[in-house]
């Protein structure tokens, strides 16, 4: 049996597509910040040791928590308020302060920005098990 032209179009378009949209659920996948991240923020003299847990909700944008690793306790509540990409923002409106991170393509690495009034502060994370694994 052999394909009209017409046919074999269709069929490649429909192909194309299948992997076009195979490869960016990968891409999304990958670059999810839904689990647990670890990382340092300088304040002046003062390192906090930080671990953010984020979750999915069961309707719209996922949830976070952030604790202060020496402090301990339940965390600050947060939500993510906008997700564009790979680039995530969580408020924490408790602490009038957000985080605008982007995660690496190979989702090992947020980097961005702890911003706080008029604070505006480098924050990078990693994995938590890898951040773990790190200290001696």
């Amino acid at each position: 049996m052999t394909l009209s032209v017409a046919a074999r179009r269709l069929w490649l378009a429909g192909a194309a597509a299948l992997a076009v949209n195979g490869a960016a659920a990968a891409q999304e996948k990958a670059a999810s910040i839904i689990g647990d991240w670890q990382g340092s923020l300088s304040v002046g003299k003062r390192t906090l040791n930080l671990a953010l847990h984020v979750t999915p909700a069961p309707e719209g944008l996922p949830n976070a928590s952030l604790v202060d690793l020496q402090q301990g306790g339940e965390g600050l509540p947060g939500r993510i308020i906008e997700q564009t990409g790979a680039t995530s923002q969580v408020l924490f409106l408790d602490a009038g302060a957000d985080y605008t991170a982007t995660v690496s393509a190979d989702g090992q690495t947020l980097t961005g920005k702890w911003s706080q009034g008029a604070l505006s502060l480098p924050l990078e994370m990693t994995p938590a098990a890898a951040a773990s694994a790190r200290k001696p």
